[in-house]
Protein backbone atom coordinates (compact mmCIF):
# COMPACT_ATOMS: atom_id res chain seq x y z
CA UNK A 1 0.00 0.00 0.00
CA UNK A 2 1.43 3.37 -1.00
CA UNK A 3 2.18 5.79 1.81
CA UNK A 4 0.26 9.03 2.10
CA UNK A 5 1.52 12.33 0.69
CA UNK A 6 1.21 15.21 3.14
CA UNK A 7 1.38 18.87 2.19
CA UNK A 8 0.76 22.06 4.11
CA UNK A 9 0.43 25.74 3.30
CA UNK A 10 -0.03 28.88 5.36
CA UNK A 11 -2.91 31.06 4.15
CA UNK A 12 -3.54 34.73 4.86
CA UNK A 13 -6.96 35.97 3.81
CA UNK A 14 -7.80 39.64 4.40
CA UNK A 15 -10.92 40.41 6.41
CA UNK A 16 -13.61 42.61 4.95
CA UNK A 17 -13.37 44.66 8.14
CA UNK A 18 -11.18 44.68 11.22
CA UNK A 19 -12.29 42.51 14.13
CA UNK A 20 -11.12 43.74 17.51
CA UNK A 21 -11.18 42.57 21.09
CA UNK A 22 -9.17 43.71 24.08
CA UNK A 23 -6.08 41.58 23.49
CA UNK A 24 -5.94 41.56 19.68
CA UNK A 25 -7.09 43.34 16.52
CA UNK A 26 -7.20 41.16 13.42
CA UNK A 27 -7.24 42.20 9.78
CA UNK A 28 -6.54 38.78 8.23
CA UNK A 29 -6.55 35.06 8.99
CA UNK A 30 -3.77 33.05 10.62
CA UNK A 31 -4.45 29.66 9.08
CA UNK A 32 -2.69 26.52 7.90
CA UNK A 33 -4.32 24.07 5.50
CA UNK A 34 -3.09 20.47 5.41
CA UNK A 35 -3.73 18.10 2.49
CA UNK A 36 -3.22 14.34 2.79
CA UNK A 37 -3.37 12.46 -0.50
CA UNK A 38 -3.55 8.68 -0.87
CA UNK A 39 -2.26 8.34 -4.46
CA UNK A 40 -4.24 5.15 -5.10
CA UNK A 41 -7.86 6.26 -5.11
CA UNK A 42 -10.90 4.63 -3.54
CA UNK A 43 -10.11 1.51 -1.52
CA UNK A 44 -13.16 -0.32 -2.80
CA UNK A 45 -15.33 -0.11 0.33
CA UNK A 46 -18.71 1.23 -0.76
CA UNK A 47 -17.05 2.49 -3.89
CA UNK A 48 -15.76 1.55 -7.32
CA UNK A 49 -12.69 -0.71 -7.40
CA UNK A 50 -11.75 0.74 -10.77
CA UNK A 51 -11.57 4.29 -9.51
CA UNK A 52 -7.83 5.00 -9.18
CA UNK A 53 -8.01 8.77 -9.10
CA UNK A 54 -6.04 10.02 -6.07
CA UNK A 55 -8.16 11.15 -3.14
CA UNK A 56 -7.34 14.04 -0.83
CA UNK A 57 -8.39 14.92 2.69
CA UNK A 58 -8.14 18.45 4.08
CA UNK A 59 -7.64 19.91 7.54
CA UNK A 60 -7.49 23.41 8.99
CA UNK A 61 -5.41 24.85 11.82
CA UNK A 62 -5.80 28.21 13.56
CA UNK A 63 -2.72 28.66 15.79
CA UNK A 64 -3.13 31.44 18.34
CA UNK A 65 -0.11 32.39 20.43
CA UNK A 66 -2.23 34.00 23.17
CA UNK A 67 -4.34 30.84 23.53
CA UNK A 68 -2.06 27.81 23.12
CA UNK A 69 1.36 29.39 22.60
CA UNK A 70 1.46 28.29 18.95
CA UNK A 71 2.15 30.43 15.92
CA UNK A 72 2.28 29.72 12.20
CA UNK A 73 5.96 28.78 12.27
CA UNK A 74 5.76 26.42 15.24
CA UNK A 75 2.67 24.75 13.79
CA UNK A 76 4.39 24.22 10.45
CA UNK A 77 7.40 22.65 12.17
CA UNK A 78 5.19 20.26 14.15
CA UNK A 79 3.19 19.27 11.08
CA UNK A 80 6.42 18.50 9.21
CA UNK A 81 7.69 16.42 12.14
CA UNK A 82 4.44 14.44 12.39
CA UNK A 83 4.04 13.87 8.65
CA UNK A 84 6.14 10.64 8.53
CA UNK A 85 3.88 9.12 11.22
CA UNK A 86 0.64 10.08 9.45
CA UNK A 87 1.98 8.73 6.14
CA UNK A 88 1.61 5.23 7.61
CA UNK A 89 -1.97 5.59 8.88
CA UNK A 90 -4.58 3.61 6.94
CA UNK A 91 -7.46 3.18 9.39
CA UNK A 92 -9.40 5.02 12.10
CA UNK A 93 -8.03 2.67 14.76
CA UNK A 94 -4.46 3.45 13.69
CA UNK A 95 -5.22 7.18 13.87
CA UNK A 96 -6.68 6.82 17.36
CA UNK A 97 -3.67 4.83 18.58
CA UNK A 98 -1.28 7.41 17.17
CA UNK A 99 -3.23 10.23 18.84
CA UNK A 100 -3.12 8.43 22.19
CA UNK A 101 0.64 7.89 21.92
CA UNK A 102 1.25 11.60 21.27
CA UNK A 103 -0.76 13.13 24.12
CA UNK A 104 2.05 15.32 25.46
CA UNK A 105 3.10 16.46 21.99
CA UNK A 106 -0.47 17.32 21.01
CA UNK A 107 -1.01 19.22 24.27
CA UNK A 108 1.79 21.55 23.17
CA UNK A 109 0.71 21.73 19.50
CA UNK A 110 -3.09 21.26 19.50
CA UNK A 111 -4.03 23.41 16.51
CA UNK A 112 -1.28 21.88 14.35
CA UNK A 113 -2.46 18.37 15.19
CA UNK A 114 -6.05 19.45 14.53
CA UNK A 115 -5.23 20.11 10.86
CA UNK A 116 -3.49 16.74 10.48
CA UNK A 117 -6.29 14.82 12.18
CA UNK A 118 -9.04 16.58 10.22
CA UNK A 119 -7.28 15.83 6.94
CA UNK A 120 -6.81 12.17 7.84
CA UNK A 121 -10.44 11.76 8.94
CA UNK A 122 -11.51 13.37 5.67
CA UNK A 123 -9.33 11.02 3.63
CA UNK A 124 -10.29 7.85 5.52
CA UNK A 125 -13.98 8.68 5.06
CA UNK A 126 -13.54 9.49 1.37
CA UNK A 127 -11.77 6.17 0.83
CA UNK A 128 -14.90 4.46 2.15
CA UNK A 129 -17.21 6.91 0.36
CA UNK A 130 -18.93 7.85 3.61
CA UNK A 131 -19.15 10.98 5.77
CA UNK A 132 -16.80 11.58 8.69
CA UNK A 133 -19.85 11.16 10.95
CA UNK A 134 -20.44 7.65 9.63
CA UNK A 135 -16.73 6.86 9.87
CA UNK A 136 -16.91 7.70 13.57
CA UNK A 137 -20.21 5.87 14.07
CA UNK A 138 -22.12 9.07 14.80
CA UNK A 139 -25.61 10.12 13.77
CA UNK A 140 -25.59 13.90 13.49
CA UNK A 141 -28.74 15.95 13.69
CA UNK A 142 -29.45 18.37 10.86
CA UNK A 143 -30.74 21.03 13.24
CA UNK A 144 -28.97 22.47 16.27
CA UNK A 145 -29.53 25.33 18.67
CA UNK A 146 -29.32 28.79 17.07
CA UNK A 147 -25.90 30.46 16.81
CA UNK A 148 -24.80 33.43 18.90
CA UNK A 149 -24.24 36.82 17.35
CA UNK A 150 -20.68 37.91 18.24
CA UNK A 151 -19.97 41.65 18.23
CA UNK A 152 -16.40 42.96 18.52
CA UNK A 153 -15.13 46.29 19.79
CA UNK A 154 -16.30 49.10 17.52
CA UNK A 155 -17.99 52.48 17.53
CA UNK A 156 -21.47 52.57 19.03
CA UNK A 157 -22.96 53.25 15.59
CA UNK A 158 -21.17 50.23 14.09
CA UNK A 159 -22.26 48.02 17.00
CA UNK A 160 -25.86 49.18 16.53
CA UNK A 161 -25.72 48.39 12.81
CA UNK A 162 -24.33 44.89 13.43
CA UNK A 163 -26.99 44.26 16.05
CA UNK A 164 -29.76 45.29 13.67
CA UNK A 165 -28.40 42.92 11.02
CA UNK A 166 -28.22 40.07 13.51
CA UNK A 167 -31.79 40.69 14.70
CA UNK A 168 -33.07 40.79 11.11
CA UNK A 169 -31.63 37.28 10.66
CA UNK A 170 -33.39 36.01 13.76
CA UNK A 171 -30.56 36.08 16.32
CA UNK A 172 -31.55 36.23 19.99
CA UNK A 173 -28.33 35.12 21.69
CA UNK A 174 -25.39 37.55 21.83
CA UNK A 175 -21.76 37.71 22.91
CA UNK A 176 -20.32 41.23 23.26
CA UNK A 177 -16.61 42.00 23.46
CA UNK A 178 -15.81 44.43 26.28
CA UNK A 179 -14.01 47.57 25.13
CA UNK A 180 -12.33 48.60 28.38
CA UNK A 181 -14.52 51.72 28.47
CA UNK A 182 -17.20 51.04 31.06
CA UNK A 183 -19.63 53.78 29.99
CA UNK A 184 -19.45 52.66 26.36
CA UNK A 185 -20.04 49.01 27.25
CA UNK A 186 -22.93 49.93 29.54
CA UNK A 187 -24.59 51.93 26.75
CA UNK A 188 -24.23 48.98 24.36
CA UNK A 189 -25.62 46.45 26.82
CA UNK A 190 -28.59 48.64 27.76
CA UNK A 191 -29.52 48.86 24.09
CA UNK A 192 -29.12 45.17 23.28
CA UNK A 193 -30.91 44.04 26.45
CA UNK A 194 -34.09 45.73 25.22
CA UNK A 195 -34.44 43.05 22.56
CA UNK A 196 -32.51 40.12 24.04
CA UNK A 197 -32.21 38.63 27.50
CA UNK A 198 -29.48 36.18 26.44
CA UNK A 199 -26.39 38.40 26.50
CA UNK A 200 -22.90 37.50 27.70
CA UNK A 201 -19.66 39.47 27.53
CA UNK A 202 -16.10 38.49 26.70
CA UNK A 203 -13.41 40.36 28.63
CA UNK A 204 -10.46 38.68 26.86
CA UNK A 205 -8.38 38.82 30.08
CA UNK A 206 -9.03 42.57 30.42
CA UNK A 207 -8.62 42.88 34.19
CA UNK A 208 -5.54 42.34 36.36
CA UNK A 209 -7.31 41.74 39.70
CA UNK A 210 -10.70 40.37 40.76
CA UNK A 211 -11.47 43.68 42.50
CA UNK A 212 -10.91 45.57 39.24
CA UNK A 213 -13.17 43.15 37.38
CA UNK A 214 -15.92 43.34 39.98
CA UNK A 215 -15.90 47.16 40.01
CA UNK A 216 -16.10 47.30 36.21
CA UNK A 217 -18.74 44.58 35.80
CA UNK A 218 -21.05 45.55 38.67
CA UNK A 219 -22.99 48.23 36.70
CA UNK A 220 -23.21 45.78 33.75
CA UNK A 221 -24.36 42.84 35.86
CA UNK A 222 -28.13 43.27 35.40
CA UNK A 223 -27.78 43.04 31.61
CA UNK A 224 -25.62 39.89 31.33
CA UNK A 225 -25.66 36.29 32.55
CA UNK A 226 -21.96 35.43 32.11
CA UNK A 227 -18.50 36.88 31.53
CA UNK A 228 -15.73 35.13 29.59
CA UNK A 229 -12.09 35.21 30.75
CA UNK A 230 -12.30 38.29 33.01
CA UNK A 231 -8.72 38.00 34.36
CA UNK A 232 -5.52 36.27 33.30
CA UNK A 233 -5.66 32.69 31.99
CA UNK A 234 -5.87 29.96 34.64
CA UNK A 235 -6.47 32.46 37.49
CA UNK A 236 -9.20 30.22 38.91
CA UNK A 237 -9.11 31.61 42.45
CA UNK A 238 -9.65 35.13 41.11
CA UNK A 239 -12.42 33.96 38.78
CA UNK A 240 -14.20 32.18 41.64
CA UNK A 241 -14.11 35.42 43.63
CA UNK A 242 -15.66 37.32 40.70
CA UNK A 243 -18.35 34.69 40.20
CA UNK A 244 -19.34 34.66 43.86
CA UNK A 245 -19.31 38.46 44.26
CA UNK A 246 -21.45 39.10 41.17
CA UNK A 247 -23.43 35.84 41.23
CA UNK A 248 -22.47 35.32 37.60
CA UNK A 249 -21.21 32.46 35.43
CA UNK A 250 -17.60 32.45 34.26
CA UNK A 251 -16.86 31.19 30.74
CA UNK A 252 -13.42 29.66 30.21
CA UNK A 253 -11.52 29.93 26.92
CA UNK A 254 -7.75 30.38 27.25
CA UNK A 255 -8.12 28.75 30.68
CA UNK A 256 -9.55 25.52 29.24
CA UNK A 257 -7.31 23.70 26.75
CA UNK A 258 -7.58 19.93 27.29
CA UNK A 259 -8.88 17.17 29.55
CA UNK A 260 -6.30 18.12 32.19
CA UNK A 261 -8.05 21.51 32.44
CA UNK A 262 -11.11 19.74 33.81
CA UNK A 263 -9.24 19.03 37.06
CA UNK A 264 -9.01 22.78 37.75
CA UNK A 265 -12.81 23.16 37.89
CA UNK A 266 -13.80 19.75 39.25
CA UNK A 267 -17.11 19.97 41.12
CA UNK A 268 -17.71 23.59 40.05
CA UNK A 269 -20.20 23.05 37.23
CA UNK A 270 -22.52 25.68 38.69
CA UNK A 271 -19.81 28.33 38.31
CA UNK A 272 -17.73 27.58 35.19
CA UNK A 273 -18.70 27.00 31.54
CA UNK A 274 -15.92 25.86 29.15
CA UNK A 275 -15.82 27.35 25.66
CA UNK A 276 -14.59 24.56 23.38
CA UNK A 277 -12.80 25.37 20.12
CA UNK A 278 -11.80 22.38 18.01
CA UNK A 279 -8.49 23.87 16.91
CA UNK A 280 -7.29 24.80 20.42
CA UNK A 281 -8.33 21.40 21.83
CA UNK A 282 -6.35 19.37 19.30
CA UNK A 283 -8.97 18.15 16.85
CA UNK A 284 -12.33 16.46 16.54
CA UNK A 285 -11.55 13.25 18.45
CA UNK A 286 -10.21 15.05 21.51
CA UNK A 287 -13.15 17.47 21.44
CA UNK A 288 -15.63 14.58 21.41
CA UNK A 289 -13.80 12.93 24.32
CA UNK A 290 -13.81 16.17 26.28
CA UNK A 291 -17.51 16.78 25.66
CA UNK A 292 -18.26 13.32 27.08
CA UNK A 293 -16.17 14.06 30.19
CA UNK A 294 -17.83 17.45 30.69
CA UNK A 295 -21.30 16.00 30.42
CA UNK A 296 -20.43 13.20 32.83
CA UNK A 297 -19.49 15.94 35.29
CA UNK A 298 -22.72 17.92 34.67
CA UNK A 299 -21.03 20.88 32.97
CA UNK A 300 -22.74 23.08 30.43
CA UNK A 301 -20.45 24.09 27.57
CA UNK A 302 -20.18 26.39 24.57
CA UNK A 303 -18.89 25.45 21.11
CA UNK A 304 -16.75 28.36 19.98
CA UNK A 305 -14.54 29.30 17.05
CA UNK A 306 -11.47 31.43 16.43
CA UNK A 307 -11.88 34.65 14.49
CA UNK A 308 -10.90 33.92 10.88
CA UNK A 309 -11.85 30.24 10.75
CA UNK A 310 -12.75 29.06 7.25
CA UNK A 311 -15.63 26.79 6.28
CA UNK A 312 -13.60 23.61 6.83
CA UNK A 313 -13.41 24.09 10.61
CA UNK A 314 -17.03 25.20 10.58
CA UNK A 315 -17.89 21.88 8.94
CA UNK A 316 -16.06 20.03 11.72
CA UNK A 317 -17.98 22.03 14.32
CA UNK A 318 -21.25 20.81 12.77
CA UNK A 319 -20.18 17.26 13.62
CA UNK A 320 -19.70 18.28 17.26
CA UNK A 321 -22.92 20.30 17.59
CA UNK A 322 -24.90 17.65 15.73
CA UNK A 323 -23.99 15.02 18.31
CA UNK A 324 -24.60 16.89 21.53
CA UNK A 325 -27.07 16.94 24.38
CA UNK A 326 -28.82 19.83 26.07
CA UNK A 327 -25.54 20.62 27.85
CA UNK A 328 -24.50 22.64 24.76
CA UNK A 329 -25.91 26.10 25.50
CA UNK A 330 -24.38 28.30 22.78
CA UNK A 331 -22.56 28.04 19.43
CA UNK A 332 -20.24 30.62 17.90
CA UNK A 333 -18.71 30.91 14.43
CA UNK A 334 -19.96 30.44 10.90
CA UNK A 335 -18.66 33.74 9.54
CA UNK A 336 -16.92 32.59 6.32
CA UNK A 337 -17.34 35.35 3.71
CA UNK A 338 -19.35 37.49 6.12
CA UNK A 339 -15.87 38.30 7.45
CA UNK A 340 -13.33 36.80 5.02
CA UNK A 341 -12.67 38.47 1.66
CA UNK A 342 -12.93 34.94 0.25
CA UNK A 343 -13.23 31.40 1.59
CA UNK A 344 -11.31 28.75 -0.42
CA UNK A 345 -13.58 25.92 0.73
CA UNK A 346 -16.92 25.20 -0.90
CA UNK A 347 -19.68 25.25 0.08
CA UNK A 348 -19.12 28.41 2.09
CA UNK A 349 -20.68 27.60 5.46
CA UNK A 350 -21.96 30.82 6.92
CA UNK A 351 -24.73 32.08 9.15
CA UNK A 352 -28.09 32.79 7.60
CA UNK A 353 -31.75 33.18 8.48
CA UNK A 354 -32.77 31.66 11.76
CA UNK A 355 -29.25 32.09 13.17
CA UNK A 356 -28.32 28.78 11.59
CA UNK A 357 -26.16 27.05 8.97
CA UNK A 358 -27.73 24.60 6.57
CA UNK A 359 -25.87 21.27 6.80
CA UNK A 360 -28.18 18.48 5.62
CA UNK A 361 -26.47 17.91 2.25
CA UNK A 362 -23.03 17.67 3.89
CA UNK A 363 -24.07 14.76 6.08
CA UNK A 364 -24.68 12.68 2.94
CA UNK A 365 -21.33 13.57 1.32
CA UNK A 366 -18.02 11.71 1.49
CA UNK A 367 -15.54 12.97 4.06
CA UNK A 368 -16.24 16.51 5.16
CA UNK A 369 -18.04 17.09 1.87
CA UNK A 370 -15.91 20.16 1.19
CA UNK A 371 -14.01 21.15 -1.97
CA UNK A 372 -10.92 23.33 -2.09
CA UNK A 373 -11.53 25.85 -4.85
CA UNK A 374 -8.52 28.16 -4.53
CA UNK A 375 -5.54 25.97 -3.83
CA UNK A 376 -3.21 28.67 -2.56
CA UNK A 377 -0.07 26.65 -3.40
CA UNK A 378 -1.30 23.19 -2.33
Amino acid sequence: MKKRIIRQVSIQIPFKAKFAHHSKTRESTETIVVEIKNNNGNNGNNGNNNDKKPLSGFGESCPRSYVTGEDIQSAQIFIAEMAPLLEQVYSLDELKRLKASLTKEIDKNPSAWCALEMAMLDLLAREKNISVEKLLGLHSKTDTIPYSGVIGIDSFTAVLLKFIIYKSLGFNDFKIKLSGEQAKDLKTLKLISRWSKKVRVDANNLFTTPQEAIAYLLPLRSFIWAVEEPVGPHAFTDMKEIAMALKIKIILDESFLNIASLENIKGMHEMFIPNLRISKLGGVLRTLELVAKLEESNFHWILGSHVGEMSLLTRASLLISGNCSKALIAIEGGFSTHLLSYDPFFPNLKLGMGASIKNKSLLDSAGWGMKLIKKEGL
